[in-house]
């Protein structure tokens, strides 16, 4: 039976199983991203430049025990030798991990083959969570419906500032931005003051290095950004893939503390801009609202102001 055949509830793999994983390693057949423990410490995303992918070198016995020798340069070494990190990688397609501790060594890190090897797992809905969205396309009759994801480095109802993305891709951001003015100018599309721009911006800029349960797992569209006029949705390229000019239906759902438990919107939108990152493995469809009732209007423009008063000073 293939590994992650099973329906187990345990993520740790068998003896047999891990067996099978190292000597997929040795061969070299993937390489590996290693992450410090601390990155993942009180942060709603891993930096961008947190991680890093090695390729193996090499297994051998050194010092009386087996290692996996990864190439790394002096720089490498100095960031991860010695710290505890997280080792992720893909074994036939199935997200996979273990926690070291890398040692300096010829060529670059030694890692200590690890006695206990776990799944990756599945990526938990966030709880209680501020909106749910579904999304109904018409490429097939009957029409399909995709629910969509929120992410938290994507905050909902907030004004989106500049300092939500990191320093280390906000020159690559500020490109996108300049394109992104530069094509509304030529097309004649209303941008208003243009602050929805900044979470495409940062989803276009971020490159997730991080291994999921499933390589090129097609994924629903994420949730950016959200208010009285437009939703914006993040995809990456295994995802569904949204067509500019295209109009799809939403369904809005936001929790109460009531017996009711729900208020539903019901919107259409249509895709009036699309902007995809240079490696063409992101897009983000900025979709303006077609059809919408006016008391749904001003509960979005009350919900917004109302986190807004919540939100921290710059």
């Amino acid at each position: 039976m293939p590994l992650g055949a099973t329906h187990s509830m345990t993520q740790e793999l068998t003896g047999i199983e891990r067996q099978l994983v190292l000597d997929y390693l040795i061969a070299g057949n993937a390489p590996i991203t290693l992450t410090p423990i601390e990155a993942f410490a009180f942060k709603k995303t891993v930096k961008p430049d947190a991680s890093k992918l090695f390729p193996i070198a090499r297994a051998e016995q050194l010092e009386n025990r087996a290692v996996l020798l990864l190439k790394a340069s002096p720089q490498a070494v100095q960031a991860f030798a010695g710290k505890k990190v997280k080792v992720q990688f893909y074994f036939h397609k199935l997200g996979l991990y273990f926690v070291t501790t890398p040692k300096e060594a010829a060529p670059g890190l030694a890692l200590d083959f690890p006695a206990v090897i776990n799944r990756i797992p599945l990526a938990a809905p966030p709880k209680n969570a501020a909106l749910t969205a579904m999304l109904y396309y018409t490429n097939s009759q009957p029409a399909q419906q995709l629910v969509c994801q929120l992410a938290p480095a994507y905050p909902l109802f907030v004004q989106p500032q500049w300092s939500d993305i990191d320093e280390s891709i906000q020159e690559a951001a500020k490109v996108y931005l300049e394109r992104a003015i530069a094509s509304s100018r030529s097309s004649g599309t209303a941008i208003g003051n243009g602050l929805f721009l900044i979470p495409v911006c940062h989803y276009l800029a971020h490159k997730d290095s991080t291994v999921q349960a499933l390589a090129e797992r097609a994924e629903p569209p994420t949730v950016l950004f959200i208010n009285h006029e437009r939703i914006i949705f993040g995809y990456t390229l295994h995802g569904y893939k949204m067509q500019q000019g295209c109009e799809y239906t939403l369904k809005l759902g936001f929790p109460l503390q009531t017996p009711v438990k729900e208020r539903a919107i019901y919107i259409t939108c249509e895709a009036e801009a699309l902007y995809t990152s240079d490696d063409n493995e992101r897009s983000c469809a900025c979709c303006r609202y077609t059809s919408i009732k006016e008391e749904d209007v001003r509960f979005l423009y009350e919900l917004q102001n109302k986190h807004r008063k919540l939100q921290k000073p710059c």
